[in-house]
């Protein structure tokens, strides 16, 4: 099962899932935090540091917990906190636990920010804004966070600032109204989604108790990244305004790990990434071999055996013997979302669903780069 139908397979049962008590928490700042446990907090590991909070945009209208995006949230752990409608606050993993929000991202040359960050939902849309208790209560709980964790305003970041996506040179884009073929789509860019967009503009982040943000994009400006979404660009760093009509960009594929179509040069998967240290090919057979050792060995990239697959991004961590356990190998890595498997038939499975006691022989195991 890829990560694409896994989502869609789980948003769909999200709403069966059974809501448990709802507890009132004492917090520090007497802020009624009520706690809605994700199950997922039983094992997920602390964060590796608290140097960010990334402030999302649900998508979705509703309330907590009623609405079902946020019984997916709380069922997959993908945010600490959610602020629904009303300006009630749920707690959905622990203070100091990571929740697997922010997916592929990187800022300033720092890759996967749950594991560095405070991951908040707001009940909502990137381009429309919160209601007055969402204000209240987001500026309540922002306090609370950034007096905690000693993380300064500039380091409170909406989900688009930081998401991004890896190379699809084939993707095409709406630049203002006219669609054109990005010129420099054949390396990792910004732009993946516009989650959480307002939260970039001066005047709600002043609502916010923010009074500082981010002046421009250290990896666009160190040419880590390029520019997918130009819009959204001038909305997190110029004068854009987030109610512009801009008709959202389709959504290119983040499956972590996919077949190369037969006689396709993998070009057309990762962009120049192909040949990279951090691209790794799984050969039929169960070889593992990177990008940059291929090249090296003069590959034909053009001529890759059927049934081999491409993954962007990650680090080959080894191959289960019989007997081991994850988190024998890996200690607290095992289970974290962004810690990927592959299984000997073939499936990828990532460290949030993996059943430790029942690893096949064989499976191999990537971590995020």
């Amino acid at each position: 099962m890829d990560r694409r139908e896994f989502i869609r397979m789980a948003s769909g049962a999200a709403a069966s899932v059974m809501i448990p008590p709802l507890v009132r928490i004492n917090d520090p700042d007497d802020l009624g935090i009520i706690d809605y446990p994700s199950p997922r907090r039983s094992r997920r590991p602390r964060r590796k540091s608290t140097d960010y909070i990334v402030l999302h945009t649900t998508e979705m209208t509703g309330s907590v917990p009623e609405n079902n995006i946020s019984r997916y949230i709380r069922r997959y752990g993908l945010a600490n906190y959610v602020v629904n409608k009303k300006g009630a606050v749920y707690r959905i993993m622990g203070r100091h636990q990571v929740s697997h929000g922010c997916g592929r991202s990187m800022w300033d040359g720092i890759m996967d920010l749950d594991q560095n960050a405070v991951n908040i939902e707001f009940v909502g849309k990137h381009n429309s804004l919160l209601t007055p208790s969402q204000f209240d209560s987001g500026r309540d709980l922002l306090a609370e966070l950034k007096s905690l964790h000693s993380v300064e305003d500039m380091n409170v970041m909406p989900h688009s600032m930081v998401a991004y996506a890896r190379p699809d040179p084939m993707f095409l884009i709406l630049n203002g109204y006219h669609p054109v073929v990005m010129n420099n789509s054949d390396r990792s860019r910004r732009g993946r989604k516009r989650c959480g967009m307002l939260f970039a503009k001066d005047d709600i982040r002043l609502r916010l108790g923010l009074e500082e943000r981010p002046l421009q994009d250290p990896d666009v400006e160190s040419d880590r990244l390029s520019i997918g979404d130009p819009y959204l660009h001038r909305v997190l760093y110029g004068d854009a305004k987030i109610d512009e009509d801009v008709p959202l960009l389709p959504r290119w594929d983040e499956t972590f790990c996919e077949e190369i179509e037969s006689g396709s040069h993998p070009f057309y998967h990762a962009g120049k990434e192909y040949a990279a240290e951090s691209t790794l090919y799984i050969l039929p057979g169960g070889v593992v071999a990177t990008g940059a050792d291929l090249q090296e060995a003069e590959h034909d990239f053009s001529d890759n055996p059927q049934g081999t697959h491409i993954c962007v991004g990650f680090e080959y961590g080894g191959r289960f013997e019989g007997g081991d356990k994850p988190y024998e190998r890996m200690g607290r890595a095992w289970s974290m979302p962004s810690t990927w498997y592959f299984l000997p038939d073939g499936d990828t499975i990532n460290g949030d669903n993996i059943d430790p006691e029942t690893v096949p022989v064989g499976t191999m195991y990537f971590f995020r780069k």
